[in-house]
């Protein structure tokens, strides 16, 4: 693991004697798509996600992503995102790949949680280790809900829609 997501050194001598597997999440509160993966770049193999998440919704469960049994501060994780420009922004490339290291958040009444990895609405990587879902009402995360979709991405899918069905008729 990472320096700061270190199992031990002087009395394990195995992240998988000491280490807890937890289920991976992402969940997208902006109105372009984009695709993510939870790595440990000290553990090419430990690594999880790679799930392509629509506009405003969630993704579904995947397996597994390991972590240590207790949280200490400074533990981080890289996130690689690969998110797509919004349609006006013709002259830019149309994806763009980063790499986002973020801390792993202390764990809720010191158990590891499953992780979830968050598109902000500002376009930003969150990351919250929970057990509990973003609608429950202790959902330790900044962001609280599922994501809403906003008035005009809404219009902007009825308008397709029905364009559609206009081409059906």
């Amino acid at each position: 693991m990472l320096a700061g997501c270190s199992f031990g050194t002087d009395t394990v001598t195995s992240p998988s004697k000491n280490g807890v597997s937890v289920n991976v999440h992402g969940v997208n509160y902006t109105a372009e798509p984009f695709l993510y993966a939870i790595m440990d770049p000290q553990d090419p193999t430990n690594e999880a996600g790679g799930e392509h998440i629509e506009p405003f919704a969630a993704g579904g469960i995947m397996c597994c992503f390991k972590l240590p049994r207790q949280w200490s501060p400074g533990m981080k994780v890289e996130i690689r995102s690969t998110h797509w420009l919004p349609k006006d922004a013709a002259s830019q490339l149309p994806e763009v790949k980063k790499v986002y290291t973020v801390d792993v958040p202390p764990y809720p009444n010191g158990k590891a949680g499953e992780l979830w990895a968050l598109r902000t609405a500002e376009g930003g990587i969150d990351l919250v280790s929970s057990d509990l879902q973003p609608d429950h009402p202790q959902w330790p995360g900044k962001v609280k809900g599922w994501p809403v979709p906003s008035s005009a991405y809404q219009r902007e899918r009825w308008e397709l829609y029905r364009k559609l069905a206009e081409g059906r008729v």
